[in-house]
Order: C-alpha cells, then structure tokens, then sequence
C-alpha cells in the first residue's frame, strides 16, 4: 500500500532533477527566493480505491508588476517533461499521470504570481 507522502516525495524527487529551485513539501514557507516550488495533495477516498492529486505550485516574483511567463513556462515545461520521463510506475499506483494546468494565479498583495499543475494517480487501499 502507498501512500500520499510517498508520491509526494517521488514528485520532488523528480523536479529536482530537472529544477534548481527551493522545493517545499505540503505548504509554502518563509523563504527570501524570488522563485519556489510548492508540493502539495489532496486526497479522496472511495472504499478500496483512492483518488490522488498533487498540486504542484511554481512561484515567482512579478516583474515591475508583470507576470513573468518566461520563466513559468520554461519550468512548467521542465517539470512535465521530467515527470513524462520519470514517473513512477510502481504497480501499486493506478493510472499516475498529469492532469492539468490549472492557471496562473496572481497575488498581488506580495507582488508574485504561480502556476498550477496537478498530477494524479489512484491507490489501492
């Protein structure tokens, strides 16, 4: 049986390869980085069979009040291809794969902006 820390661990493990950004797990943290990773999940269960997502949030400082999409696509890029090529495929994961992006979202009040990915897989419980 897996678990969600477990898939959590193997995401970072796989942007780390590719990205040399600070990476946090489960939550953002105080960090003086221009730009940062965030490593999160959220789980539903249903009986025997769990479904997974893992955000995976790229942040970055805005650029004289721009957002800065060079940047985000370059790592977003990174990151997908590293997960296409690396993704786990432990037998005991169900369908692990990238879902979506989900946007790009400002945040004006601390003058950065971050892109969302979801991957997500199912576990046998």
């Amino acid at each position: 049986m897996r678990y969600s820390d477990e898939a959590i661990t193997q995401i970072i493990q796989i942007i780390s390869s590719v990205s040399d950004l600070t990476i946090f797990p489960y939550s953002r943290q105080t960090t003086e980085d221009d730009s940062f990773i965030v490593v999160n999940t959220l789980s539903l269960s249903n009986g025997v069979l769990q479904k997974s997502v893992i955000n995976v949030n790229i942040h970055t400082k805005d650029i004289q009040g721009y957002i800065n999409n060079a940047f985000l696509n370059a790592e977003k890029r990174k990151v997908i291809e590293a997960f296409e090529e690396h993704k786990p495929t432990n037998e005991d994961y169900l369908d692990f794969h990238f879902q979506a992006e989900g946007g790009t979202f400002q945040e004006p009040e601390i003058n950065e902006h971050y892109v969302n990915l979801r991957f997500e897989y199912y576990l046998l419980n």
